[in-house]
C-alpha cells in the first residue's frame, strides 16, 4: 500500500516564497494609509504593553497544528510592531486599524521571519475599538527535519449593505511530498482555498483556532502567481465587490472550477429563514479595463449558461432550481480566447437570495 511521507528539505535561508513586503496588509478595497508605529497605542486607546503583547495562547499555529508536534520546536520571544495601517472605506463609513508584527521566536534548527496581524474595528455607534481578527499570516519550514507546509494568508473584510459582516481568510498552501511507490515519486502539492466567517448579532470577532467550522469553505483551481504580489490573482478577487481585481487560473486546459460549501450551522440558519437562491451574477474576464479584458481569456460557458462577450458589467443568470443547497460550484466549460494571454479570468461572482441580499455583498440592480 502506498505510503506518503513528507520529504526531508534543505532550504536556503535567503530564499523567500512570500510577498516582498511581508508587513503590509493585503486589501481589495478602500484606502490603506501607513502611520508611524509610535501612534498605535494613542490611536487605538490601548496601552503600549497591549500593542506589544505576545500572541494569544493558541494550540499551535492554526493549520500547522494538523502536522503533529512540529509547533513545539518554537519558542515565542516577543512581538515587535513593524507596520501600523488605517484601512479606510469612506463610501461605507468604515475604518479599520491593521497592525503587523514580526514575531521573534527561537527555532530548534534555525530562525525564520514570522508575521502576525491584528485587525481592530471601530464601532460606528459606540466608538469602541474591537479586536476583530488576529493570526499568524505566514509559515515556512527551513529545517532539515520533516518538512511542513509553506503557507501564506491574507484577510479580506466582508462588507454587505454598508455593514462590516465578517472576514474571508484566503491562503496558499504548498507541501512537498515523497511517495513510497515503485519507483519512488516526489511531487509538490498545493491548496488554494478561503474560509469565510460571518459575524453574529453584535459580534465583531471571528476565526477560531485551526480554521475550524467556517461558515463557508471555498476551494478553487490553481491560480496564476505573480512573484511580486502572490495574491494578485487569487480567489478572494472573485468575491470582493471590486471589478478591477480578478481571479486568474493557471491550469493546463485554461478552465477553472470553484466550490463553495456551507457549514451545517450556516446552512441550517439559512433554512430556518426560508432562504433560497434565485439567481447568480458574474462579471466576466479581467474587467479592470477594456484592453485587459481583450488580452486575456474570458468565460464563454459556465455550466450550461453561455455568457455574452465584450460586456464588462454584471450578467445575471437565473436559477432553474432555487431550493437551497449545501454548496455551489462554478464550473467553466468553454472560454473566449484572449488576444495575447491564455489566462482565464473571473472578476466577480455571487449568489442572490430570495430576501434580496447577496451572499458576498450588496449589489443594486
Amino acid at each position: 500500500m502506498k505510503q506518503k511521507i513528507l520529504i526531508l528539505l534543505w532550504l536556503i535561508a535567503n530564499i523567500n516564497i512570500f510577498s516582498n513586503d511581508l508587513f503590509t496588509p493585503k486589501i481589495n478595497h478602500g484606502e490603506l494609509i501607513e502611520l508611524n508605529v509610535n501612534t498605535i497605542a494613542q490611536t487605538l486607546g490601548i496601552s503600549e504593553e497591549d500593542v506589544k503583547a505576545h500572541p494569544p495562547e493558541k494550540e499551535g499555529f492554526g493549520p500547522i497544528e494538523s502536522y503533529g508536534e512540529y509547533h513545539e520546536f518554537f519558542q515565542i520571544l516577543s512581538m515587535i510592531p513593524r507596520g501600523f495601517f488605517i484601512q479606510d472605506i469612506p463610501e461605507e463609513g468604515l475604518t479599520f486599524y491593521r497592525v503587523m508584527y514580526e514575531v521573534e521566536q527561537q527555532h530548534a534548527i534555525t530562525d525564520e521571519v514570522l508575521c502576525y496581524e491584528r485587525i481592530f474595528y471601530q464601532d460606528r455607534d459606540t466608538g469602541e475599538i474591537i479586536l476583530s481578527y488576529e493570526d499568524y499570516m505566514n509559515y515556512k519550514a527551513r529545517g532539515w527535519q520533516l518538512s511542513t507546509p509553506e503557507i501564506e494568508k491574507g484577510v479580506m473584510l466582508i462588507v454587505r449593505n454598508g455593514s462590516y459582516d465578517g472576514v474571508m481568510v484566503y491562503r496558499l498552501w504548498y507541501e512537498d511530498v515523497y511517495e513510497m511507490e515503485d519507483p519512488p515519486r516526489y511531487e509538490t502539492k498545493n491548496r488554494h482555498e478561503a474560509f469565510v466567517y460571518f459575524f453574529g448579532d453584535g459580534e465583531k470577532t471571528a476565526v477560531p483556532d485551526n480554521f475550524e467550522d467556517p461558515d463557508i469553505h471555498i476551494t478553487a483551481s490553481n491560480p496564476l502567481i505573480d512573484r511580486d504580489d502572490r495574491f494578485k490573482y487569487t480567489i478572494q478577487n472573485a468575491f470582493d465587490q471590486n471589478p478591477a481585481t480578478s481571479y486568474v487560473e493557471d491550469t493546463e486546459d485554461d478552465l477553472m472550477e470553484v466550490s463553495i460549501s456551507f457549514s451545517d450551522e450556516y446552512y441550517n440558519a439559512l433554512l430556518d429563514k426560508n432562504i433560497s437562491i434565485v439567481s447568480r451574477r458574474i462579471i466576466n474576464g479581467y474587467a479592470q479595463d477594456g484592453n485587459l479584458y481583450q488580452l486575456n481569456n474570458r468565460i464563454k460557458k459556465e455550466k450550461s449558461y453561455e455568457l455574452v462577450d465584450n460586456f464588462l458589467d454584471y450578467q445575471i443568470m437565473p436559477r432553474k432550481y432555487t431550493e437551497l443547497g449545501v454548496g455551489y460550484r462554478i464550473i467553466v466549460k468553454d472560454i473566449y480566447k484572449g488576444s495575447k494571454y491564455n489566462d482565464t479570468c473571473l472578476a466577480e461572482y455571487d449568489w442572490k437570495m430570495n430576501i434580496g441580499d447577496w451572499i458576498f455583498g450588496g449589489y443594486d440592480e
